[in-house]
């Protein structure tokens, strides 16, 4: 009986270990230039989505950039469609998003250079 208990049990802990691992993201601290790539365009849509969010979309561009802002950061938000409305910007993103609601064509903001000024930034560097 106890065997059977102790069998279940190191299966539902191997299960959970295995979907923490395949859905984690990248923390932010840790991304360097190594970790993401570049997207550099003319600013075509910023989109606002659900808890002061950001969507911006280039132009001559299929791919979706999303910005998560947090509490410190929702000041951003009124400002990103004047500052970057028709701006060149160049966009890092992670090169590994692996979120439970990750969709093919957007990709996580991880810093956006305005003007070749740090505008964003979630990096170290």
């Amino acid at each position: 009986m106890y065997t059977k208990k102790f069998i279940i049990a190191g299966i539902f802990c191997s299960l959970m270990a295995t979907l923490f691992f395949t859905f984690r993201t990248e923390s932010r601290a840790t991304l360097d230039q190594g970790n993401t790539s570049k997207a550099y365009g003319m600013v075509e849509k910023v989109l606002e989505s659900g808890n002061n969010n950001v969507v911006i979309k280039l132009k001559n561009d299929d791919r979706m950039y999303y910005l998560e802002l947090d509490q410190k950061n929702k000041a951003l938000l009124a400002d990103l469609k004047q500052d970057f409305m028709g701006q060149p910007v160049e966009i890092y993103y992670e090169n590994q998003w692996t979120s439970p609601t990750y969709r093919p064509g957007f990709h996580h903001i991880a810093r956006v250079n305005l003007t070749r000024n740090v505008y964003f930034s979630q990096t170290a560097w």
